[in-house]
This record gives structure tokens, C-alpha cells and sequence, in this order.
């Protein structure tokens, strides 16, 4: 997971903090938060080595070029970080399952999640 800072260190990462700088941590420590940090948390088996073919895993895919925020990709760990959205997400796989494609519900339409969205608020 993430390091400890301290003393200097910690000095240099809120200063980085307070300017919204994007590399706040490297690719390899958000890698790690982004395999590993829900199932920690949630009390489940760590994953060090990241999503492997036959592993259970839930998944998020973005494409960067559906927000041009994002654009140009040069550090896709930071981009990743400070751009993505429910603009770049792609597709969302669920156990395996494809559940969003190309930002469309494949079970239900627009109309029934607004609806379902509408019926929880009240």
C-alpha cells in the first residue's frame, strides 16, 4: 500500500497536495490502491500481483480520449488520477459479466435507471 511519510518527505507531499500535483504517489503505489486497496478495507485477499485470467476481479476500463481533458496521455497513472470520470468509463465488467458498454447499461436503458434513481431519492 501506500508508504509512510514523513519528516521531509511528508513536508514535500502536502506541498504537492496544496498544488493539486498529479504525482502524488507513483504508478506502482496506485496500481496497488486500485487492485488492492477495496479488497483491504473490505477485510478481503490481497492481490500483490494485480488481476490475473482466472481471477475474480471486478473492472472499470476507460478510455481517455472520450474526455479531452485527458488528453494528451503522458503519465496514464496521473491521468487516471486527476481525469477520469463517468465521461472515459468505457466499460465495467461485474464477475466477468460486461454490465456497461461504451457507457450504456446492458440490462437497462437510460429511462429505467433514471426511474430507479427517481424512486430511491424520494
Amino acid at each position: 500500500m501506500c508508504r509512510e511519510h514523513t519528516g521531509a518527505g511528508a513536508v514535500d507531499f502536502l506541498e504537492r497536495a496544496a498544488h493539486r500535483k498529479a504525482d502524488l504517489l507513483g504508478f506502482p503505489e496506485m496500481f496497488s490502491l486500485a487492485s488492492n486497496g477495496a479488497n483491504h478495507v473490505l477485510g478481503l485477499e490481497e492481490r500483490p500481483d494485480g488481476v490475473r485470467a482466472s481471477m475474480q476481479a471486478d473492472l472499470v476500463l476507460h478510455r481517455f480520449d472520450r474526455d479531452y481533458a485527458c488528453l494528451p496521455v503522458r503519465d496514464p497513472g496521473a491521468t487516471l488520477l486527476t481525469c477520469t470520470g463517468s465521461r472515459t468509463v468505457a466499460a465495467v465488467m461485474v464477475d466477468g459479466e460486461v454490465l456497461v458498454r461504451d457507457g450504456e447499461h446492458v440490462r437497462l436503458s437510460s429511462a429505467e435507471l433514471a426511474a430507479g434513481l427517481s424512486f430511491t431519492a424520494a
